[in-house]
């Protein structure tokens, strides 16, 4: 994980969604990626990055499982857990990270764990299409929180800080997948 390239743009992971019957190997290397971030968590010089969550939601999104919808969900939560507790602790990032690569999640995260939603769907996961759509509502609430700022010295920003993450803007690709997920 720690050598992996992040290249942006948009994933090949549509394909993962029509040929939903993934490998047991790539079952396994889904779990295999998902404890190495675990283990990536215990050691202070090796925090995960956003890239390694991405990278590791990718795997399950061509993992075939059933259960890939709620991995990919506890990924994020653990994401954004994650960027928080850096944000809001004593020193500005406990992690070492740069802001660049604190694991809040982006649109990416989010367009992946769709795709994992959509495997689920693939293997009749009940209710994977609504839950992949409360993945976009959840996206377009951090884009517009629905309230404005408080002034410039009130304390109540701070929390308007946290909620508003411009990274996790729907795109078409996200549009996309989730079209492709309901589809399913």
């Amino acid at each position: 994980l720690r050598s992996m390239v992040y290249s942006g743009g948009e994933p090949k992971v549509q394909d993962s969604i029509l040929s939903s019957r993934g490998s047991q190997e790539a079952h396994e290397s889904a779990r295999y990626g998902t404890r190495l971030l675990g283990d990536m968590a215990r050691h202070e010089s090796s925090q995960p990055s956003k890239f390694s969550f991405n990278y590791v939601l990718r795997l399950w999104a061509k993992s075939g499982a059933e259960e890939a919808g709620d991995r990919a969900e506890e990924l994020l939560s653990k994401m954004e857990v994650r960027a928080v507790v850096s944000t809001t602790s004593k020193k500005a990032n406990s992690f070492g990270l740069s802001p660049a690569e604190l694991p809040r999640p982006d649109a990416l995260s989010y367009q992946n764990a769709i795709a994992c939603w959509g495997v689920s769907a693939a293997n009749s996961y009940p209710g994977a299409a609504s839950r992949a759509m409360r993945l976009l509502d959840a996206m377009e609430a951090q884009v517009n929180p629905g309230f404005e700022s408080f002034g410039a010295n009130d304390s109540r920003n701070y929390l308007l800080d946290h909620i508003y993450n411009e990274a996790v803007r729907p795109n078409r690709y996200v549009f996309t997948m989730l079209i492709m997920t309901c589809a399913c």
